[in-house]
């Protein structure tokens, strides 16, 4: 016969140990039944509208060259490590991030479909629970007001880890706050943007090539009302560089140039050039003055139409600049126009250059 047959009875610490054990499983086999039960996905989503138009909002989601300007995870460790890879928009498009911080680790994104001006999907990996990591961008214009309400979602799925399951019941408190104060963000900047559809334009990147320029400055009225005015003073600029061209004998190689150096409320001022093959050796004399022309990068669109409204396609450039994270003066000093012949129809041609920095 056993002890335990015979009614022998353990001690109090046997007895405390037993009832540890049979406590801790079932804590175990609640926390597994539970567990099996919880979803094995989880969804977080999170929107907001802004007043811009959607290519403007497809264009700065489409690429991370602007992401720190509005991601909100980069107050969590302001000395994190970022770099990109592959090309800066589009399909392909990569951003890393390393950190000492837990709560942002390591680990990157990448866009893996990009449908123009509707929808965006990123690949997420890092040290969060779960497989799938994905985010996703739908975009929707408002047709009345053509403002584009923005959704931004995260799925991940867990599998059979339990763990994950468990995560994913704080993902929409914890990490949809931070989402929500990411659209925050993304709103607050996209309001610095002229609110402008540059999609309507066709606007290209190009190489800008030096060439020497013979100009006078003027100052004109910025009103165009008083356009007839300011004209009258561009003529008059355009023409004592020409007399300076002929006299110095140099030769002319393009259109007549305008250069800005300030837009004020009240009055613009420009430099009125001619662009020349070479300034080696000339001098400035009087009002004209000779340099060589700015070089590198810039954003280029075509203008038909009366010049007056250079502002609406100038505009367009800063925007275009802004939502791909070029940098450029932002004072539009150093932009410059081409004035063109009229084309067949007897409209005005401008080509408008913004200089950038990418």
């Amino acid at each position: 016969m056993t002890p335990f047959a015979a009614g022998v009875q353990l001690s109090p610490p046997m007895n405390r140990l037993i009832e540890l054990i049979i406590s801790v499983a079932i804590v175990a086999a609640t926390f597994v039944i539970i567990g099996l039960i919880l979803p094995n996905h989880a969804h977080v989503e999170r929107t907001v509208e802004v007043a811009n138009p959607v290519t403007q909002v497809y264009d700065i989601l489409n690429g991370y060259r602007r992401y720190n300007a509005w991601q909100p995870w980069t107050g969590v460790d302001p000395h994190a490590q970022y770099t990109r890879e592959g090309p800066d928009f589009g399909v392909g498009a990569k951003f890393n991030w390393t950190s000492f911080e837990k709560q942002l680790g390591n680990g990157s994104l990448e866009i893996t479909e990009s449908l123009p001006n509707e929808m965006i999907k990123m690949s997420m990996t890092n040290n969060w629970h779960g497989t799938n990591k994905t985010y996703t961008y739908r975009l929707q214009m408002n047709p009345q007001t053509r403002a584009t309400q923005i959704e931004w979602s995260l799925d991940v799925d867990y599998g059979w880890n339990l763990f994950g399951r468990y995560a994913g019941l704080y993902l929409n408190g914890g990490t949809g706050e931070f989402m929500g104060s990411g659209l925050s963000r993304l709103s607050t900047l996209l309001a610095t943007i002229p609110i402008l559809d540059y999609g309507q334009v066709e606007v290209q990147t190009v190489d800008v090539q030096p060439v020497g320029l013979v100009f006078v400055g003027a100052g004109v009225p910025a009103a165009p009302r008083k356009w007839d005015e300011a004209e009258v003073a561009f003529d008059r600029a355009w023409s004592e560089a020409a007399a300076f061209v002929r006299q110095q004998k140099l030769e002319s190689v393009g259109a007549n140039r305008r250069i800005t150096n300030v837009l004020g409320e009240d009055n613009n001022d420009y430099n009125l050039a001619i662009p020349v093959a070479s300034v080696e050796g000339i001098a400035d004399a009087g009002n004209v003055h000779v340099v060589k022309s700015y070089e590198g990068k810039a954003l280029m669109v075509v203008h038909r139409g009366h010049r007056v409204g250079l502002n609406k396609p100038r505009d367009m450039l800063k925007a275009y600049a802004m939502t791909h994270g070029y940098r450029f003066n932002g004072q539009m000093e150093g932009v410059f126009e081409e004035w063109l012949p009229d084309d067949e129809n007897g409209q005005s041609v401008t080509n408008l250059y913004l200089p950038i920095t990418i």
